[in-house]
């Protein structure tokens, strides 16, 4: 099965260049719109030298804060380590459907 890539346009955005993803197909892509809000306010990071990315890689960038800020203290009850944990498996699980349009 042959990689998924996205290709970057480096843009100025208040004052600051940051590369935004562009779609390869038409039709909406969800995926593509949280990855660009995501590097619009500086949540995740592509270096503008790199003209494209893979799906993998887009899914690893946004997988990678969810896991990190959803660190289960120990104050919590168990219920709410439980529930915790399953929202977070279910945005993760459902990553890879949002790159295409129609996919929920």
């Amino acid at each position: 099965m042959e990689e998924t890539y996205f290709q970057l346009k480096p843009i100025t955005f208040l004052n600051r260049r940051v590369s935004i993803l562009l779609q390869n197909e038409n039709g909406p892509c969800p995926l593509l719109a949280i990855c660009n809000v995501l590097l619009l306010r500086n949540a995740i990071s592509i270096h503008e030298d790199i003209p494209s990315v893979s799906l993998e890689t887009l899914l690893r960038l946004v997988a990678n804060p969810l896991l990190e800020n959803n660190q289960l203290g120990s104050d919590r009850s168990s219920f709410e380590v439980a529930n915790s944990q399953q929202a977070l498996n279910d945005a993760i699980g459902m990553l890879p459907r949002l790159q295409v349009g129609d996919s929920m």
